[in-house]
């Protein structure tokens, strides 16, 4: 699914590949994970831009896409966090069941 992000100037169309967020059970001292529970996210910025001087449109471009996720990954997962989780909450079947989704 893609989700815009505003970062810093630029606004990003960005790509979730992989979500998953796993609640923790008090009853399970496997590991820490499986106690407190887990979320992992992987993204792709799909595309970007930026405004210029003259508030013109500036396309950022592959490798501007990269520079900006390499600089603002862990602000991108926290604002991507944000929109997934008011999608779960408006969602009217939501219930307190483990959240597993990947993106075709």
């Amino acid at each position: 699914m893609t989700y815009e992000v505003t970062i810093e100037e630029f606004v990003l169309q960005c790509n979730i590949t992989h979500c998953v967020s796993v609640k923790g059970d008090p009853n399970s001292w496997a590991s820490p994970d499986d106690y407190y529970g887990y979320e992992e996210m992987e993204f792709e910025i799909v595309s970007g831009y930026t405004y210029d001087e003259n508030d013109l449109i500036v396309d950022i471009g592959k490798n501007g896409c990269a520079a900006v996720a390499e600089k603002w990954a862990e602000e991108i997962e926290e604002k991507l966090w944000e929109q997934v989780a008011a999608e779960r909450e408006e969602s009217c079947d939501y219930d307190d069941r483990d959240y597993d989704w990947e993106a075709a």
